[in-house]
């Protein structure tokens, strides 16, 4: 599983969506971990961003295609425009009242996994935002889609002014985490909102958490944003630091380590 996290963020009249997502990937022989690897839980297009918690499997890959519109339909091609299409559809299918919801192909994913005899804990859930409306929903396994709002009351929750929505086997220690540091005296409704500026450097903050005590959650961290006016794909800055933090430091110790042998000889 993951710990991944979507905020909204504000700075005066505007606002943006982050995204931030542990990328370990771990391999399991019924309840033994076998392996460790790396793998990128979110998505981008050209005006939306998801994110996944879930097994990957090869289904869960050819959604990705149908989204981004790079997967064929028979011998047609499915192309960017339809993809564009079925995602503005299902983003206003939730207009008058009615049921929001995806095509069949989130559910797809389910059933082809529960097929295969995965377990039901295995089906992916989602997080997704759109930049026309600017909105974050949650997904289910079924390919239902809940707005911020409509998903704290559909589990009974005070929405109050931090938004954000987690997904994962590290979402019970970044609530704690953030209702810790976010949460009123009472430890009831959250006092401030995330802003714009500083969320990025927060939402590390929160991942790290449950990496301390969950192993299938782990480091580099993907990030993502999205506004009305533009998607920020940002998904791999942080692992091309981490590596040249690494690098550098790597190299200040060789020369530490050789000034060290050389002040030595010196004296000998």
């Amino acid at each position: 599983m993951s710990s991944i996290i979507a905020v909204k963020a504000y700075t005066d009249e505007n606002c943006c969506i982050y995204f931030a997502a542990d990328r370990q990937e771990t391999t399991y022989d019924g309840d033994k971990a076998l392996a460790k690897g790396t793998r990128n839980k979110i998505w981008t297009g050209p005006n939306w961003v998801l994110a996944y918690a879930g097994t990957a499997t090869e289904h869960l890959d050819e959604l990705r295609k149908k989204l981004v519109g790079r997967r064929k339909v028979g011998g047609e091609e499915w192309g960017i425009e339809k993809a564009t299409e079925m995602i503005t559809h299902a983003v206003n299918s939730g207009t008058n009242g009615n049921k929001r919801t995806f095509p069949e192909f989130f559910y797809t994913v389910t059933q082809r996994m529960r097929r295969e005899r995965y377990d039901v804990e295995d089906s992916p859930d989602y997080l997704f935002a759109t930049n026309n409306p600017l909105e974050l929903f949650y997904i289910d396994e079924s390919g239902n889609m809940f707005t911020y709002n409509e998903f704290c009351k559909a589990e009974k929750e005070d929405p109050g002014e931090l938004e954000y929505l987690l997904i994962g086997s590290g979402s019970r220690e970044m609530k704690k985490y953030i209702q810790e540091k976010f949460g009123d005296d009472d430890g009831g409704k959250y006092i401030q909102r995330f802003d714009i500026a500083h969320a990025p450097s927060e939402l590390i903050e929160i991942i790290r958490r449950p990496g301390e005590v969950d192993i299938n959650t782990g480091w580099p961290v993907s990030l993502a944003a999205i506004t009305k006016k533009q998607v920020f794909d940002i998904r791999e800055r942080l692992a091309r630091a981490a590596r040249r933090g690494e690098l550098e430091e790597a190299e200040d110790i060789g020369i530490e380590v050789q000034d060290s042998l050389d002040s030595a000889s010196e004296k000998t």
